[in-house]
C-alpha cells in the first residue's frame, strides 16, 4: 500500500492473521513535516480467484503528532479488539481499536519525561504484556525493529489485565524495570505456565549483549540468561518441548558480512545451539540463476519468527547488499555495483525440530509495466488458520504481503532458484563453536553446556505455492 493508506513510504514491521483470515499490519511512515507517523492497516483475506488477491483495504488509522516521532511497532488482535503499541511524540503509546471498523475505543500514553517506547507485546487470557525502552535521552532515540535501536535507556515490562483493557487504563496493572539493560525487544507467554519470557538488549560495553528474563505472573524475575555474539530481534517458545526450549532469531557478523542466526536455549540444561544461514542463490526476475554472492557484500538480517507445530520455527528475513559507496577496494566495489542484490530480496526459512533448514524461499515483486523487481524484505511472519504462512514485507514502494502454502516433504529446487544450495554467506558450513554465547542464570556464574554454532546449507525450495505479493495502490 502506498501513501493512499498509511503515509509516504510506509514501512511495516509487524503483522497478524486474524481468526477470519483478514490481516492486520502496522509500522511507520513519513509525515508531511519530515518526521514519522505510525499506522495500522486491516486488509481482506486472500482470495485466490481475485485480481487483488488480498482484497481491498478494510480500514486504516494513523498515529501522528505533526513533526514529531511516532510509530506503531506491534498490533496484536484479541476478540473484537486490535491493540496498537509503539510511541507517540517519543512517549509510550497504547491504543485499542474496533476490529470491524477501526474506530478508536481508547488511547493511552504512559507519562514519560525522557523518550520511551512500547516495542514488543503478547496477549493471553490474563491480559496484555508489553516491553520496550524507557528513560532514553532524545538524542539516542534512534529507532526500533529494523529501523535501528536506541543507544540509551533501560528495559521495562508493563502488564495490563484483561479487565483493565476494557476501558482506558489509568496505569499498568503492574510494572517492573529490568536492570542492566538498554531496552526490551520482544516478549511471549510460556505455554503451560503463567510466566512470561522477555528478550532484552544492552546494558554494558558489549554491543551484542542480550538477556532472556523469565518473569512470573506478577513480574518477579525467576531466571535471567545472558547471551552475546549476535543481534537478536525476536523470541519464541518451541512447541512440544518439555522442559521448554526457547528460540531467538537475528543476525551476526560472519565472513565479512552478516548472516542470519537461529538460536535455541534450554533453561534447564543451559544448552545453546546456534546455526547461521544466508546469502541464498537464485530468486526471481533479475536474480534468477545467480550463484551465492560475495560474503563480504551480501547481508542476511532476520527480524521475525513463529514456532511451528512440529517443534521448529519459521523465520522472516531480508537479504541483499547494504550499499557500495563506502567500499574502498576497487575490484570489490565494481563487483558490488554489478550485483543485482543491491536491491534486497525477502527470505523466509523454516527449520525443523533438529534445527535443519527444511526449505527457504526468496521473493521479489515487479510492478505492472516493469521487468525488474524492486527491493523487498520480510519483517515478520504469521500463520493462517490453514497453516500457510504470511510474510509481511517492507517493499521499496510500500507494504507487501506474501502468502506461502504449506510445503511438500520432498525438497526440490524452487521456482526461479538456482539449484546450487546456499551456505552461510557463500562459505562451507563452519565447525560447531560456542559463538560467544554465555548463558548466565540469575545469581549464578556463567556456564556453557553443550553450546554449539554451525553454519548450515539451505536446501532447495519445497514446492511452495505463491498466492500473492502485492502493493496496495488506492
Amino acid at each position: 500500500m502506498t501513501s493512499a493508506c498509511c503515509g509516504e513510504d510506509p514501512h511495516p514491521v509487524h503483522g497478524v492473521v486474524a481468526p477470519d483470515s483478514t490481516i492486520i499490519t502496522c509500522g511507520k511512515a513519513a509525515d508531511a513535516q519530515q518526521s514519522t507517523k505510525g499506522f495500522v492497516l486491516r486488509t481482506g483475506k486472500p482470495e485466490t480467484n481475485s485480481a487483488d488477491k488480498f482484497g481491498s483495504k478494510l480500514w486504516s488509522v494513523e498515529v501522528d503528532v505533526a513533526g514529531k516521532k511516532d510509530a506503531v511497532l506491534q498490533c496484536p488482535v484479541s476478540g473484537d479488539a486490535v491493540f496498537a503499541l509503539g510511541y507517540k511524540n517519543e512517549a509510550r503509546f497504547l491504543a485499542r481499536y474496533n476490529f470491524e471498523n477501526g474506530q478508536a475505543v481508547w488511547e493511552y500514553q504512559y507519562p514519560s519525561t525522557d523518550a520511551s517506547a512500547y516495542v514488543g507485546a503478547d496477549i493471553s487470557s490474563a491480559g496484555l504484556v508489553v516491553t520496550g525502552t524507557q528513560n532514553c535521552p532524545a538524542s539516542q532515540f534512534e529507532g526500533f525493529k529494523s529501523y535501528g535501536r536506541p543507544s540509551g535507556g533501560s528495559a521495562f515490562v508493563h502488564f495490563f489485565s484483561t479487565q483493565d483493557l476494557q476501558a482506558k487504563p489509568s496505569k499498568p496493572t503492574w510494572e517492573v524495570s529490568l536492570p542492566q539493560t538498554t531496552g526490551g525487544v520482544a516478549v511471549t507467554a510460556i505455554p503451560g505456565s503463567t510466566d512470561w519470557l522477555v528478550l532484552t538488549f544492552g546494558g554494558g560495553a558489549d554491543e551484542y549483549a542480550h538477556s532472556l528474563f523469565r518473569l512470573d505472573s506478577s513480574g518477579q524475575t525467576k531466571a535471567r540468561s545472558s547471551f552475546s555474539g549476535a543481534q537478536y530481534n525476536d523470541v519464541a517458545v518451541l512447541q512440544g518441548r518439555s522442559p521448554p526450549v526457547f528460540a531467538m532469531t537475528g543476525h551476526q557478523r560472519e565472513n565479512g558480512g552478516w548472516s542470519g542466526v537461529y538460536t535455541t536455549y534450554s533453561e534447564q540444561t543451559a544448552d545453546i545451539k546456534t546455526v547461521s544461514f544466508g546469502n541464498p542463490p537464485g530468486g526471481l526476475y533479475q536474480y534468477k540463476g545467480l550463484p551465492a554472492g560475495d560474503s563480504k557484500l551480501v547481508y542476511t538480517e532476520c527480524w521475525g519468527m513463529q514456532a511451528t507445530a512440529s517443534g521448529g520455527a519459521v523465520i522472516g528475513c531480508g537479504t541483499g547488499i547494504e550499499g557500495c559507496d563506502t567500499i574502498t577496494d576497487s575490484a570489490l566495489k565494481t563487483k558490488c555495483q554489478q550485483d543485482p542484490r543491491v536491491l534486497w530480496r525477502s527470505l523466509v526459512v523454516e527449520f525443523d525440530s533438529s534445527m535443519n533448514a527444511s526449505w527457504y524461499r526468496t521473493e521479489s515483486f515487479v510492478e505492472a509495466g516493469e521487468t525488474k523487481a524492486g527491493a523487498s524484505a520480510s519483517e515478520h511472519v504469521a500463520f493462517f488458520p490453514d497453516g500457510s504462512i504470511l510474510s509481511v514485507n517492507d517493499m521499496g514502494f510500500g507494504i507487501g504481503m506474501l502468502q506461502i502454502g504449506k510445503p511438500a516433504p520432498a525438497p526440490t529446487t524452487g521456482a526461479g532458484d538456482s539449484p546450487t544450495a546456499p551456505t552461510p554467506n557463500g562459505n562451507p558450513p563452519t565447525a560447531p563453536t560456542a559463538n560467544g554465547n554465555s548463558p548466565t542464570t540469575a545469581g549464578g556464574s556463567p556456564t556453557v553446556a553443550g553450546a554449539s554454532s554451525a553454519g548450515i546449507v539451505l536446501p532447495g525450495m519445497v514446492n511452495l505455492v505463491l498466492y500473492l505479493l502485492t502493493a496496495f495502490l488506492q
